[in-house]
């Protein structure tokens, strides 16, 4: 469910325009995630390599056939923000969206870890490198003793997020604790269970867009079906947009997973190695046919979001905005 401005609100301009700029002239997230840092690391081979140098190669060239297709990319500062800003490869009127995590990706998930802002990155150099939206990755759990801390980081970077007029996206990512397996039944629900619950607590902390896990799986139609309902319960939970995360599963499995979502009313979704893992190798023609086919995903997902999927919109009327916005409104803005 997405907000709509009214005359008893007086939305965030700044929140506004930023999340607009991630969204295409029809009002859904159609999103590139390129801040995987590990993903990109060309495999061995014979000879001394400048990884950094070759990552962001990669992605500079997969940001610049990709990006006229997507409606805002997500980038990590240290390889995907030069990649796309410093070459050009990214249109202005495509959003960016930055990641603002430690290097969760590189760690084993544990529970009990409280997630971190990468060192030396910030709300405030992100939001001067150009943003219009910051993404957080984060792992959490209800059941651990470190919980309410967890909850207290994430509520304090929202406030950083508000002081700047910077949209927030929280990413939260159920994992299982120690003797959890997701071959137990139970297990699975727990985790359904969790992903559908922490959407709504995201929101609660203060996000203005969650990017969400799946909650469930696509393997058999009663799979789907009790998915399905879950994404329902989701949607029900939120007044704020929702978009789905690809979470390294295969391209198969992420084009139904898309569809269930968008018909539950999510406005898009934000895809990365279930579009282009075939893109990361050192052969230039596998990485130029990679692209091509994650051109071909681009579209046939957008072409998805757009025929099912619910619009983000603003809705205000002239009268409401002159209503909510008198002038000299922004004497009083903090």
């Amino acid at each position: 469910m997405n907000v709509s401005t009214s005359s008893t609100t007086t939305p965030d301009l700044g929140v506004q325009r930023g999340i607009s700029a991630c969204t295409d002239r029809k009002g859904f997230f159609t999103v590139l995630a390129i801040d995987h840092p590990v993903s990109f690391i060309l495999p061995p081979a014979d000879g001394p390599r400048d990884n950094h140098a070759e990552a962001i190669a990669v992605k500079t060239q997969l940001a610049h056939a990709m990006t006229p297709y997507a409606s805002a990319v997500l980038v990590d500062p240290d390889l995907g923000l030069p990649a796309c800003v410093a070459t050009g490869a990214l249109p202005g009127d495509v959003g960016l969206m930055l990641c603002i995590e430690g290097d969760e990706y590189q760690r084993e998930p544990d529970a009990h870890r409280t997630a971190d802002v990468r060192e030396g990155w910030s709300v405030a150099k992100l939001k001067r490198a150009g943003a219009d939206a910051l993404k957080l990755l984060w792992r959490y759990r209800h059941d651990v003793p470190e919980a309410d801390a967890h909850r207290a980081f994430v509520r304090d970077l929202a406030q950083e997020c508000a002081e700047l007029s910077l949209p927030f996206i929280v990413e939260p990512i159920w994992i299982p604790l120690p003797g959890e397996s997701l071959k137990d039944p139970a297990v699975r629900e727990l985790r359904i269970r969790g992903i559908v619950d922490y959407a709504a607590v995201s929101a609660e902390l203060g996000a203005d867009i969650v990017k969400t896990e799946f909650p469930g799986w696509v393997d058999t139609d009663a799979d789907a079906e009790a998915a399905a309902l879950a994404c329902a319960e989701l949607d029900a939970s939120l007044e704020v947009p929702w978009l789905l995360l690809s979470a390294g599963v295969t391209y198969d499995a992420f084009r139904v997973q898309t569809e269930i979502v968008s018909k539950a009313g999510a406005s898009g979704f934000i895809g990365g190695r279930a579009i282009w893992s075939s893109v990361v190798t050192p052969d230039p023609d596998a990485r130029a046919r990679g692209i091509t086919t994650a051109v071909e995903r681009l579209a046939q997902l957008t072409a998805i979001v757009h025929q099912h999927g619910r619009p983000w919109k603003v809705s205000s009327t002239a009268a409401e905005a002159a209503a909510a916005y008198p002038p000299a409104w922004y004497a009083a803005w903090s």
